[in-house]
């Protein structure tokens, strides 16, 4: 509606709605601030959700036995490397490499150009030396690699070399495919297996026809490079250090969702945070903490305090690594069955922190997700009451616009009629006029 203020009054009406309307928005304006909080408290749970998510992540890998079961493999020759499964033993072996293997490997005793052609039938007919090796080496079937070696300027002579190492190892072309070059092949090297021999009065040969040995004890491969003139020893033990790290990078995501919680329910009375009423998750934050302090009967250490983990004064869990591996290295079995257990219904400290975390987590039924839609669903409401007064607003700034405009228009009837007043009196016959008359 279009309005002029104050023609008729002088009154400025429109600074007068725009002041009134100010009034009428606070209730609107109020409900904008709750949803902000609610928005954010909304993204708090979602934050704390994923905190949780990351740590439920770290417990279940450090359930797994295999975790539990990482081994580790020294080797006492920088030329064999030794890799481990967890299934594999504790033990040690020690060997000879006596053998390397190789791949079978020939050349042309002719020589050619690059562009000589090198046979006249078969498979390479009207090839020049160079066409002959490309096609050598697009077919994956020949099992073979080919190149030109050049000998001389210009003079080349072809290799050909197996793609597989070991005794059985052969080349997928023969002389007779190059009919043009009638000096044949000759061997470059013999294809061989790879040998390691245990030493003793009568020395255990071993071969591969590659140079890894696979299963060499179970769980154990090893790799050669070369021959070695000095025994080799290969350890397989416990790799702690591994599972060290995994216990710590554990506690690390738990003290990060728990010190996230902290921060978001803390009720000191000039810090009041986000989610202080939240008694979801104090009582989360609570049984988080008991999870790892709690005794477990499960194992003969009874809680963690003797394996590194401390809780301080502030409620933090603490993990000392170093305190981990020694008690580990005293006492392997008691620190295992301390957080893991093969036996279904076992209480240990993964076992409890993994329970509560996915009951947090969980999509359908978890308090962290029921909590978030409960907030969504009020955040649904609070939008349907902001949007009802921007309805109720509008229809009232009209009311406003209305009322005014109807005083405008009484007044300026009113001094319509009083100026037509003030004419008629003036228009009027004095008393001296009628005295005269």
């Amino acid at each position: 509606m279009t309005y002029v203020d104050g023609l008729a009054s002088g009154i400025n009406a429109s600074q007068m709605i725009t002041s009134l309307m100010a009034a009428e928005r606070v209730p609107q304006q109020q409900l904008n601030s709750q949803r902000i909080t609610l928005n954010r408290q909304q993204s708090a749970f979602n934050d704390v959700k994923d905190l949780y998510k990351a740590a439920l992540t770290k417990v279940q890998n450090l359930a797994d036995t295999a975790t539990w079961n990482a081994k580790k493999a020294t080797s006492s020759n920088d030329s064999v490397a030794a890799t481990v499964t967890s299934d594999a033993l504790t033990t040690q072996i020690t060997f000879n490499v006596t053998q390397t293997a190789a791949a079978h490997s020939m050349y042309t005793n002719d020589v050619v150009q690059a562009d000589d052609i090198v046979a006249t039938s078969g498979r390479f007919a009207g090839m020049t030396a160079t066409e002959a090796i490309d096609d050598i080496n697009n077919d994956e079937t020949l099992n073979t690699t080919a190149a030109l070696i050049q000998t001389a300027p210009g003079d080349y002579r072809i290799q050909l070399t197996a793609h597989d190492t070991g005794a059985t190892s052969n080349i997928g072309v023969t002389a007779a495919d190059f009919d043009l070059l009638t000096g044949g092949l000759a061997t470059l090297t013999q294809g061989r297996n790879a040998q390691i021999s245990i030493p003793g009065d009568t020395p255990l040969v071993i071969e591969s026809t590659t140079n890894t040995f696979e299963d060499l004890v179970p769980g154990l491969d090893i790799t050669v490079t070369q021959t070695t003139s000095d025994p080799t020893t290969i350890t397989i033990g416990d790799d702690v250090d591994a599972l060290a790290d995994n216990v710590e990078a554990m506690f690390t995501e738990l003290g990060a969702a728990i010190s996230r919680v902290d921060s978001l329910t803390d009720t000191d009375a000039t810090t009041r945070s986000l989610l202080s009423s939240s008694g979801v998750l104090r009582r989360s934050e609570n049984s988080l903490t008991r999870a790892v302090i709690d005794p477990v009967d499960n194992s003969t250490l009874v809680t963690g305090s003797f394996a590194g983990i401390t809780l301080g004064q502030d409620g933090a869990i603490t993990f000392d690594r170093a305190a981990f591996i020694d008690a580990y290295e005293k006492d392997p079995e008691a620190v295992t069955n301390l957080f893991h257990s093969d036996t279904a219904g076992t209480e240990t400290i993964l076992s409890r922190l993994e329970n509560e975390l996915e009951a947090a987590t969980n999509f359908t039924d978890g308090y962290l997700s029921t909590s978030e839609d409960a907030v969504e669903q009020r955040i649904r409401q609070i939008d349907d009451q902001i949007a009802a007064w921007d309805i109720r607003l509008e229809k009232r700034e009209l009311n406003y616009r209305q009322m005014f405009t109807q005083l405008e228009t009484a007044l300026s009837n009113l001094q319509q009629q009083a100026s037509w007043l003030s004419g008629q009196i003036a228009n009027l016959p004095s008393a001296e006029s009628m005295r005269g008359g």
